[in-house]
């Protein structure tokens, strides 16, 4: 249950960061309304990838 919740923090922080950066730089690729799909995704992963990487 520990890791459910750990993950699902990372992914959600990766998310917003990801959204958030992509607006700040003002990318204009890969947009669903105003939400930045593609680079928010990526930077999901990237929390994810970075929490499992670190978890012992």
């Amino acid at each position: 249950m520990r890791d459910l919740i750990l993950y699902l923090l990372a992914g959600i922080i990766g998310f917003v960061l990801g959204q958030s950066i992509a607006m700040i730089m003002g990318f204009e690729m890969w947009l669903i309304g105003s939400l930045h799909i593609v680079e928010a995704t990526i930077a999901s992963w990237g929390g994810l990838f970075l929490v499992d990487w670190l978890k012992i």
